[in-house]
């Protein structure tokens, strides 16, 4: 079966594509394939998008332009949304307060950077001036490579 983009289904085994060429082979020819597990979850919406004509992919996907209704649903959205965010702010701020160990062991046996200041929400302030290296030291590696991908 083959699909738009280059892409043939491979039976059971998934989804196949070629690779980049290969620039170290005589022309450049050579393509590898690759079996891409997730493809095939994408492979219906490749198909609409190669078949579908301009202005119709919004119909196939039930899109529409926004209507009377849809002030009141998005604000109602950004107010639970917002309460929510700022329940677990407080929510973070009493427990660690309360459970030391818990939420601030890293900082209270030294492992960890200290905080800018004593105040209630000084983790915040700490954690917006802490460097990568810093972090990589501190959290790992983990930590560090998403404060990185954050500063992009």
């Amino acid at each position: 079966l083959k699909w738009p983009f280059g892409l043939s289904c491979s039976g059971s085994r998934g989804v196949s594509r070629p690779a980049a060429p290969q620039l170290n082979t005589p022309g450049g020819a050579m393509l590898a394939t690759t079996t891409v597990r997730w493809l095939p979850v994408v492979l219906p919406l490749l198909a609409v998008l190669a078949s579908a004509e301009e202005g119709s992919i919004a119909d196939e996907m039930n899109v529409h332009q926004n209507s009377a209704g849809d002030l009141s649903a998005f604000l109602t959205a950004l107010l639970v949304n917002s309460c929510t965010a700022a329940g677990f702010l407080v929510a973070f701020t009493v427990l660690r307060r309360l459970f030391p160990k818990t939420y601030s062991n890293n900082i209270l046996s030294g492992a960890s950077a200290p905080l800018s200041g004593d105040g209630v929400l000084s983790w915040v302030l700490s954690s917006w001036q802490i460097s990568v290296e810093t972090a990589a030291d501190t959290a790992g590696l983990d930590s560090a490579l998403l404060l990185e991908g954050c500063d992009l």
